[in-house]
């Protein structure tokens, strides 16, 4: 429990969670579609908020006040969910994240379920993404979780020399970035019964 309330203490702003884990037959999906442990990719932005582009089934059909898309969601609900986060911090000095998550978040950004399922899923196990993909263009107006979080990266001064863009991403290829370095990992803090 200690080294969660340290790593929580240092974290910086932009640094990238990448989640393990989650029950849910979109993660499973994610994950077996990548050969990873990862589904899901949050961007830190500091002051106890964190940014992502999410989107749940259950929540969507069940929860009136459910909000799927782009958004900020607080540190505290991240850790709450179910599985851990890998934590990875870039090498390079990122300028602006806080205000640029924002600007996306005003603009009402959408969830890309078509860009997600074709990118995670289909190009990665058939193998059809070889550094590019051409058969589904990025809608502009969506977001999934990895294409969000390196492209506010890259706005804000990384640079990924992968060859990816960030609608070719998935949270697979965003831990194997040459920028990243593993800081830790925070567990949840979902109360489980033994």
């Amino acid at each position: 429990m200690e080294n969660n309330k340290t790593l929580v203490r240092n974290l910086r702003v932009g640094d990238l969670f990448l989640y393990r884990d989650g029950k849910s037959l979109l993660s499973r999906l994610i994950r077996w579609g990548t050969n990873s442990p990862y589904s899901h990719a949050i961007l830190y932005i500091g002051r106890g908020k964190c940014l992502e582009s999410d989107f749940s089934v259950r929540k969507f059909f069940f929860k009136d006040d459910y909000c799927s898309g782009v958004r900020i969601v607080s540190l505290r609900d991240v850790r709450r969910r179910s599985g851990s986060h890998d934590v990875f911090r870039s090498v390079w000095r990122l300028r602006n994240v806080r205000k640029t998550a924002l600007q996306y978040v005003k603009k009402g950004f959408l969830y890309d379920f078509v860009g997600l399922i074709w990118r995670a899923v289909v190009c990665a196990k058939l193998k059809f993404l070889q550094k590019q993909s051409f058969v589904v263009a990025h809608d502009k107006n969506k977001y999934y979780c990895s294409e969000l979080s390196r492209e506010i990266h890259e706005r804000c001064g990384a640079f990924v020399f992968d060859g990816l863009i960030a609608s070719e991403t998935t949270p697979a290829s965003e831990s194997e970035r040459d920028d990243l370095n593993f800081i830790g990992n925070l567990s949840s803090t979902k109360w489980r019964k033994s």
